[in-house]
């Protein structure tokens, strides 16, 4: 979706690195901070100024940025750019490193699915994240199906001996 040079990688990368781990710490920050940060990839330079006071921008001004809270009513098309890349970015390395908790995908990806954007590439870059994001909610539901009829297995095997099947019933051979 965004052009990164080698060096706007890194940077990008060692700036999320302590959002990431704390992200394994604190799962209800970080789905907050992926909810946020595809709402600020709906922002446009136009509804910007609009959207300096939201607490969802805030929010993300303040994790994305080393800028005080005071520059946010500065914050420029750059700025944004800037911070759109970074949420862009956290967001991909959440799901790469299945950080990412149920919810916050369902959320992410009704998010990322709702973005009008015209750009084609954009548009793909989107629609892959989204795929892959309900690909992993998927893979969470065939194991959750898993867990449900091994528990299930599980139970039946138990009631076997309180019920006292093994007495009431010979085998028949």
């Amino acid at each position: 979706m965004f052009e990164y040079s080698a060096t706007e990688l890194t940077e990008i990368e060692s700036n999320l690195e302590p959002m990431l781990l704390r992200a394994k710490e604190n799962t209800a920050e970080a789905e907050q901070m992926a909810i946020d940060a595809t709402r600020l990839l709906t922002l446009t330079e136009d509804n910007l100024k609009d959207n300096r006071k939201q607490a969802f921008f805030k929010r993300t001004w303040g994790k994305l940025t080393d800028k005080s809270e005071l520059s946010i009513l500065s914050a420029n098309h750059d700025d944004l750019l800037h911070m759109q890349k970074m949420s862009w970015k956290y967001i991909d390395m959440l799901n790469e490193r299945n950080l990412m908790v149920a919810s916050s995908m369902i959320t992410v990806k009704n998010n990322l699915m709702a973005l009008a954007i015209t750009s084609e590439e954009t548009q793909e870059q989107i629609s892959l994240m989204a795929d892959r994001i309900v690909n992993r909610f998927e893979l969470l539901e065939d194991r959750m199906k898993e867990v449900e009829v091994q528990g299930n297995i599980h139970s039946w095997l138990l009631t076997l001996e309180t019920q006292d099947y093994d007495e009431k019933y010979s085998p028949l051979y």
